[in-house]
C-alpha cells in the first residue's frame, strides 16, 4: 500500500528555546535517531536532511511527496539546567498524533537523553506498528560530550552558510569548532570527517585557491 507506516521521515527537530540557543543539539538529536533507525529490519527511513526542503508544508502534503506513513518530530527546549526533549510520532496520511513522549535530562547529560529518546521512540513504534522494532545499537562516537556538541555546531554553521552574505566566515567559524573538538579529542572520526567536508565546501566557494583548500581536507 501506498504510504505505509513503516516508511517514516525524521523531520528536523525544533529548537524552541529562548534565544534558539540548542539548534545544535536538535539537529544532532535529530541525525542520531536516524542513524539509529536506518538498516532495521522492514523500516525505511526519510533523513531530516530531505524533510527540512519541505519546512513549512502540512504533513499531510509531506507524506504524500515522500510516500510516508509516519513522521516523527521533537522539540527541544531548556528548563533550568535541564533540557526537556518532546517525541512525537505522527500519521502522514491522516495528520493525527498516533504517541508522544517527553523526556528530560541534565544537560550535562546529553548522551543518556540521545539513548532515552532512542528507546522512547523505539517502543512508539513498536506500539503503532505491530511488530518488533529494535534499534541498532550505536556506541558514541566521543566520549566528550563538548567535543560532540562542538561537531554538531560546525555541521549547523556549515549548512545555514548559503543564506548568508559571507559563506567563507562561516565556514572558517566551523572549522574552529572542529579544530576545538579535535584538540578535546583527537580521535574523534567524525570531527576529521566533517573537518573534510569543510574544507571542500571552501574550495568549491574558492575555485582560485581550491588545491590548497583540498590539501588541507586530505590533511
Amino acid at each position: 500500500p501506498e504510504q505505509p507506516l513503516d516508511r517514516i521521515a525524521i523531520l528536523p527537530f525544533r529548537d524552541v528555546s529562548e534565544g534558539g540557543q540548542l539548534a545544535h543539539v536538535a539537529d544532532g538529536l535529530a541525525a542520531t535517531l536516524t542513524d539509529r533507525l536506518t538498516g532495521i529490519g522492514r523500516l525505511s527511513i526519510v533523513s531530516p536532511s530531505t524533510t527540512r526542503q519541505l519546512a513549512g508544508v502540512p504533513f499531510d502534503s509531506i507524506g504524500r511527496a515522500l510516500n510516508v506513513g509516519a513522521l516523527v518530530g521533537a522539540t527541544v527546549a531548556r528548563s533550568g539546567d535541564r533540557l526537556r526533549v518532546h517525541v512525537e510520532l505522527i500519521d502522514a496520511r491522516t495528520t493525527t498524533t498516533l504517541a508522544t513522549s517527553t523526556l528530560e535530562q541534565e544537560q550535562g547529560d546529553l548522551f543518556a537523553l540521545l539513548d532515552s529518546m532512542a528507546t522512547s521512540v523505539e517502543w512508539m513504534l513498536r506500539e503503532q506498528l505491530g511488530h518488533q522494532v529494535e534499534l541498532r545499537a550505536i556506541e558514541h562516537e566521543t566520549e566528550n560530550q563538548r567535543a560532540w556538541e562542538l561537531v554538531q555546531m560546525a555541521r549547523e554553521t556549515r549548512n545555514g552558510v548559503a543564506s548568508t552574505d559571507d559563506p567563507m566566515a562561516g565556514l572558517t567559524h566551523a572549522l574552529r569548532y572542529l579544530d576545538e573538538a579535535l584538540r578535546l579529542d583527537p580521535d574523534y572520526v567524525r570531527a576529521w570527517i566533517e573537518r573534510s567536508r569543510t574544507f571542500h565546501a571552501m574550495a568549491f566557494r574558492q575555485p582560485d585557491n581550491a588545491m590548497a583548500m583540498l590539501d588541507s581536507a586530505e590533511a
